[in-house]
């Protein structure tokens, strides 16, 4: 049976019909232009990165700023050559990857939570309103359980007293 394809059973190295899905959207696009309409947009996910970060400048605060680049740049970094796929291409299965991988790093849950949960859910939201994703994979992610930071330092009288048992 010819015609066809299922979604990975595309012909040589472009499993996944990326080569035929450009075709298709550049098909679009130029119909979408000659009735006048806006083009389909279809960034990567470092250039969805990118556009956020700077739609964020002056609405936050520079450390916060900061913040966020630091989370973009450990994300790249963990994707490497797939952060030049389309935004449309990340899953579920990459934010969890993600998360886990922070983890192995040593860092603290909290720390993976704010990173992922936080910051990265809050850039894919923002490419959900604007119609550029389906769904948010971040979101569909669980917060890893951490323990309250509380509970982790010594209470100050049992401070006190290992400094006042020192001395006395």
């Amino acid at each position: 049976m010819g015609g066809v394809r299922r979604y990975g059973q595309c012909r040589g190295s472009d499993r996944l019909g990326l080569g035929y899905r450009r075709k298709l959207r550049k098909i679009i696009n130029d119909a979408l232009e000659r009735v006048g309409e806006r083009k389909l947009t279809d960034p990567t996910i470092q250039e969805l990165l990118n556009t956020w970060i700077e739609n964020k400048r002056g609405a936050v605060s520079e450390a916060t700023t900061r913040a966020y680049r630091r989370a973009r740049e450990l994300f790249l970094e963990f994707l490497g050559s797939r952060a030049h796929l389309s935004v449309r291409m990340l899953k579920k299965s990459h934010a969890t990857a993600f998360r886990d991988h922070l983890l192995a790093e040593s860092r603290t849950p909290g720390t993976v939570n704010t990173l992922g949960k936080k910051y990265l859910t809050g850039a894919f939201e923002s490419a959900r309103k604007e119609g550029l994703i389906d769904y948010n994979p971040f979101v569909a992610v669980d917060a890893l359980k951490s323990t309250p930071v509380a509970s982790m330092k010594p209470s100050l009288s049992r401070l006190a007293a290992k400094i006042l048992s020192f001395y006395f």
